[in-house]
């Protein structure tokens, strides 16, 4: 999906799903993490068909993406989010590495992913295994528009329903 932060409805809607199980940083991080290859492999191959690989696949997401993942929500995500909410202990606790968090970012992940067959041409779902999933030129747009309409309202409905005071801690801690 273009728009990585399209991705953070499903996360918090697992979040909540959950009952407050799972960790919402790693939910966060997990589905925004696999776009971190994306400019990369866009300047590698001067194309926006083809910007997508070990990350954007279940195997790639699965040990190199939660690798990242976990160590962005351990040691990265608490200095930043921390410069927004007041709450340092439940930020510290929910993003301790714990097999919580690990679960919460491979789960995030996965979303992505599989949220990303909607989204793209082209996806290394099964790579290294199979080169790629090609969408139909009809059936992609048709799922952009779709999917691209349901994560907008779902992400106005977030932000609507947490609005007020404490809105970046109930968004970004839990």
């Amino acid at each position: 999906m273009p728009f990585s932060v399209l991705h953070y409805p499903v996360g918090y809607g697992m979040y909540k799903a959950s009952k407050q199980r799972l960790s919402l940083p790693g939910l966060i991080v997990g589905s925004l993490a696999p776009d971190l290859e994306t400019p990369f492999l866009y300047y590698a191959t001067g194309t926006v068909v083809y910007n997508r690989l070990v990350l954007h696949s279940l195997l790639g997401a699965l040990t190199v993406g939660l690798l990242i993942s976990v160590v962005i929500t351990v040691l990265i995500y608490p200095k930043i989010v921390g410069l927004f909410v007041k709450s340092r202990a439940k930020l510290s606790k929910e993003t301790r590495a714990s097999p919580r968090l690990f679960l919460s970012c491979a789960l995030g992940l996965s979303a992505h992913v599989l949220l990303d067959l909607t989204c793209h041409i082209y996806n290394p779902v099964f790579w290294p295994f199979h080169p790629g999933v090609f969408l139909p030129y009809s059936l992609f747009l048709t799922g952009v528009a779709v999917v691209y309409t349901l994560m907008g309202i779902a992400l106005l409905i977030i932000l609507v329903r947490n609005r007020g005071r404490g809105i970046w801690e109930k968004l970004l801690i839990g």
